[in-house]
Formats: C-alpha cells, sequence, structure tokens
C-alpha cells in the first residue's frame, strides 16, 4: 500500500491499510486530521472524491533535522488535489488553541470521519477529543493512532473513548508500538 505514497507515512502499514478500508466504507467527504506531519495519511483521505479535507498540525522549528524533509513534502499536498474534486484546507497551529478550533468549525462544522495523531501528550490528546469529537456526525468515526504506546497519553484516552462510544474497533500488530482505534457515534 504504502509504496504508492509519495511522502512518509509514519504508520504501521497492515494497521493503516485496516483503517484505511473503514474509511473508504464510510465514503467520507468531511474529514478532519488533526497532525498532519509529513501528511503520508493525508495523502491517502484525499483519495475519496468529493471530499473536504481539513489538516491541523503545527510546524516543527527549523533548527529540527526532519525540517526540510517536512517542507519538502508539505510543498506536494497542493498537487494531490488539482484537476480532482476535492478541496484541501491546512491550517497550521496548535490543535488546542480556541482560535484554530473555531476556524476548524468555519470549514467542517459537521465531520465523517476525525484522525487523531497529533502531540501525543495525555492532556493534548484528551483536548483533541474533547474539541473534536463533538463535531463528529452520529454514524461518523474517530481514529486514534499510536493506542498501543505506554509511554505516551494516548492509551489513557483511548480507554475512556472505548467506554463512551457506541462501537469501537483496535488493531495492534506490533506489541506496545503503535495501534489504531476505530470508534463510532451513534
Amino acid at each position: 500500500m504504502f509504496e504508492t505514497c509519495p511522502v512518509e507515512i509514519l504508520q504501521v502499514e497492515s494497521e493503516f491499510a485496516w483503517l484505511f478500508d473503514i474509511y473508504t466504507k464510510l465514503e467520507s467527504k468531511r474529514t478532519l486530521e488533526i497532525g498532519s506531519f509529513y501528511g503520508g495519511s493525508l495523502y491517502y483521505w484525499l483519495k475519496t472524491s468529493g471530499s473536504t479535507v481539513v489538516s491541523v498540525d503545527f510546524l516543527i522549528r527549523r533548527n529540527d533535522e526532519r525540517y526540510a524533509k517536512l517542507m519538502e513534502s508539505r510543498a506536494k499536498w497542493g498537487e494531490w488535489v488539482k484537476g480532482t474534486d476535492n478541496k484541501l484546507i491546512s491550517i497550521v497551529g496548535d490543535s488546542r488553541d480556541e482560535a484554530i478550533v473555531e476556524r476548524v468549525k468555519s470549514h467542517l462544522p459537521v465531520v465523517d470521519f476525525l484522525y487523531i495523531d497529533a502531540n501525543h501528550t495525555e492532556e493534548a490528546c484528551w483536548s483533541d477529543v474533547r474539541n473534536y469529537w463533538p463535531l463528529v456526525r452520529s454514524g461518523g468515526v474517530m481514529a486514534m493512532h499510536d493506542i498501543a504506546n505506554q509511554q505516551h497519553g494516548v492509551h489513557t484516552v483511548w480507554d475512556w473513548v472505548k467506554l463512551n462510544c457506541d462501537k469501537y474497533e483496535e488493531k495492534m500488530d506490533v506489541p506496545g508500538y503503535c495501534g489504531m482505534g476505530v470508534a463510532w457515534k451513534g
């Protein structure tokens, strides 16, 4: 699957293929990704025809060794929607910032598919769930990456989500590493 992606994708391929199958079946027309980095997963969300995809992420510092690669990858994003009926809106900033939340809502007051793969601290993950899960429509999906990694706070938030959604599924192909969680809203 990943051999077709023009930028690096920071996912376990089998877990992401599983998630992309769920995404494809959902036929999302309104997708929100919190944490895009190079844009690997973003590339796949844009394969759904007639969709609006909003990406929210902050840029790393220029002195970070990944900065040049990040900017080179992000320069390709516009090419992915040329000649399609898709719309990509890239919002640069902290997903927890109230002004960013309001910008997201102005573009996507309702979301079919929400993907959270941003700041992996427990506080940031809670904030993203509090701010963006309410935007997910009934029958929509919220997916979270890195639910298996015990070194981050994502697993704690995911445990709460599992208790407070209508249905969930998990895929963890590498024990203690990455992991994908999907929650459906009734």
